[in-house]
């Protein structure tokens, strides 16, 4: 939510952003109910998308 209020522009071009955030969330407090075939989708078929558009975002970053 930090992104969102500094650099609203760059977190439009993040697909999902909200439920990345809620994702981290569930992860990082330990919650019993977080269904592991579901993370693995999410690695499998999310992550590879959100990894292309921050490296496309950090490309643009390293450009003069």
């Amino acid at each position: 939510m930090r992104l969102e209020r500094s650099d609203r522009t760059t977190v439009a071009r993040i697909s999902d952003y909200r439920q990345i955030i809620g994702f981290r969330n569930r992860i990082a407090h330990g919650y019993d109910d977080i269904d592991h075939w579901q993370v693995w989708e999410i690695i499998t078929q999310l992550l590879p998308v959100l990894r292309a558009e921050v490296e496309e975002l950090l490309d643009e970053e390293d450009q003069p």
